[in-house]
């Protein structure tokens, strides 16, 4: 879903991203922290992603 999300040049719903997150919290990761507020959400879905990929390696 999220390289969906990412190669998409559509924007990204609330309900895709809150589907998202609650992917990540079933998978076991539990806490997802933005160091930076951004009003664009394809970048803070790519700053999600690395850190998804940092805590999965």
């Amino acid at each position: 879903m999220l390289d969906d999300a990412l190669s998409s040049n559509a924007p990204t719903s609330p309900q895709a991203i809150l589907e998202f997150i609650a992917k990540c919290e079933a998978d076991g990761i539990d806490e997802l922290v933005f160091t930076t507020v951004t009003a664009d959400t394809m970048t803070a879905m790519r700053e999600l992603a690395e850190v998804v990929a940092a805590r999965t390696v």
